[in-house]
């Protein structure tokens, strides 16, 4: 019979492929969307728009605060109802 560490480390070859894909999405996800993100800005007719510069780049701060929240949230709570 296997030790259980030899049986351990089998598991560990047979999963270690899927477990690399697995981290490559993740470092992706959380390196390049938060920026993508950023970059995106509001319509000349939404709520996070104003005629006051100042006024806009605090809604504008908003906007990308809610933005990043919200992704935040719901990656979260897609990742424990799958």
């Amino acid at each position: 019979p296997k030790t259980l560490r030899a049986r351990g480390a089998a598991v560990l070859k047979d999963v270690a492929p899927q477990a690399l894909n697995v981290f490559g999405v993740f470092l992706l996800t959380m390196t390049i969307f938060p920026g993508v993100m950023l970059a995106w800005t509001p319509g000349d007719n939404s709520f996070f728009h104003s005629t006051d510069v100042e006024k806009t780049k605090k809604l504008r701060l908003l906007f990308q605060t809610l933005l990043i929240g919200t992704f935040q949230v719901f990656d979260v709570v897609g990742r424990a109802w799958a």
